[in-house]
């Protein structure tokens, strides 16, 4: 059943992504906690009461499929804008004289970067996942192209709603190698950790590209920032994750709950598509048809769409706790009351407070966080 818990956190995220995403978050969680899980509840499917963690394996079925299919179908819809993105290519392979290059295109970070770091990543996770995992290489192809369109999921879903649901798209992923690898449940999970861990760094180089344009910073020298920072943090990461689990045995200190739904999940997909349940297939099927409703609809029927929630909104409250939309939909109310009564202080003061009340939250977990560590080791 759905439980009330304060986390101001996501009061402040509320307010800055606005009425709009909280409301369809607040009304995709409430038909999903008040009416999808009593009912699988009713159906025997789930024990009565369930917590959160034993329905998301269900809901977030849906709410991905809804997700998935309105973000690559609105990228899509942007056609022209990508084919004038990847026009730059032609330029690299070009025998003629090249052509000066404008005052943004200066500062921007070239298409050719792209184009390299796509094959020089392709190339290193393959032979990573080949050799530590014994992952064949084709699989670890389709991964990276698979992880490529869910990253701009990921980055949709963390620019409208602040929320980066990595182990949502991870689980797309299994999916899909469940249909077409069944019976590599190493592979399986391994393929997954590739979509999860580029869509957490896309969604986080989106946050700070938007932050720098916010603050006048030059793009490409943000861009060079970022890729220097990954040789350091992950030697620093690597060397800290080693100090705290220097052996298998030791993991067992560590709960870690998300965990268990990743591996329950490659040990059902890993078995083939035809394992997973039908009510989650159906799931799936009704969350893409609506996904693409909701993108259709407001294009073509503007009018009609005004008044439809948004799918990423909606989708996203399915993987996600209804106390986490509610707050999300408080928030908003805050925000819309502060527009709405204290037009001219709002315009001022609404987004710092809002953002201050996001950094405390999360500064304030951090540290309550460490002293508990402390404690323990004392």
């Amino acid at each position: 059943m759905p439980t009330l818990k304060w986390d101001l956190m996501f009061v402040g995220a509320g307010a800055l992504v606005g009425m709009k995403t909280s409301l369809s978050l607040f009304i995709g969680g409430t038909v999903c906690w008040a009416l999808y899980v009593p009912w699988l509840e009713n159906q025997g499917l789930l024990p009565a009461g369930a917590g959160y963690r034993d329905a998301v394996g269900w809901t977030l079925w849906g709410g991905t499929a809804c997700m998935v299919v309105a973000s690559i179908v609105a990228f899509l819809f942007q056609w022209k804008s990508i084919v004038r993105s990847f026009s730059s290519l032609g330029a690299m392979f070009s025998l003629t004289k090249r052509r000066e290059l404008t005052d943004v295109e200066k500062i921007e970070t070239p298409m050719s970067w792209f184009l390299a770091g796509q094959l020089v990543s392709l190339a290193a996770l393959g032979y990573l996942a080949h050799a530590t995992f014994d992952v064949p290489y084709w699989m670890s192809c389709i991964a990276v192209i698979i992880s490529f369109f869910l990253a701009l999921v990921v980055c949709r879903i963390t620019g409208e709603a602040n929320i980066t649901p990595t182990g949502a798209m991870g689980k797309v992923t299994q999916l899909i190698f469940g249909g077409i690898a069944p019976g590599h449940v190493t592979a399986n999970l391994m393929a997954a950790n590739i979509t999860s861990g580029a869509s957490s760094s896309s969604a986080d180089l989106l946050v700070d590209l938007k932050v720098g344009y916010l603050l006048g910073a030059n793009p490409r020298k943000q861009f060079i920032a970022q890729f220097s920072g990954i040789f350091l943090g992950t030697l620093v990461s690597v060397l800290a994750f080693r100090s705290m689990v220097p052996d298998v045995d030791s993991l067992q200190a560590f709960n870690a709950p998300g965990a268990r739904t990743w591996a329950a999940t490659a040990e059902a997909l890993g078995m083939g598509f035809s394992h997973l349940h039908s009510i989650k297939v159906l799931s799936i099927i009704a969350g893409g048809i609506l996904g693409l409703i909701l993108v259709l609809v407001p294009r073509y029927l503007p009018a009609a769409g005004k008044w439809l929630p948004t799918p990423i909104g909606f989708g996203l409250a399915w993987a996600i706790q209804w106390n986490d939309s509610f707050l999300f939909f408080a928030g908003a109310v805050l925000g819309w009351a502060a527009d709405r009564f204290f037009r001219a202080k709002s315009r001022e003061y609404k987004i710092p407070t809002a953002s201050g009340i996001i950094a405390g939250a999360a500064l304030t977990g951090m540290a309550i966080l460490m002293f508990s560590i402390y404690q323990a080791a004392r």
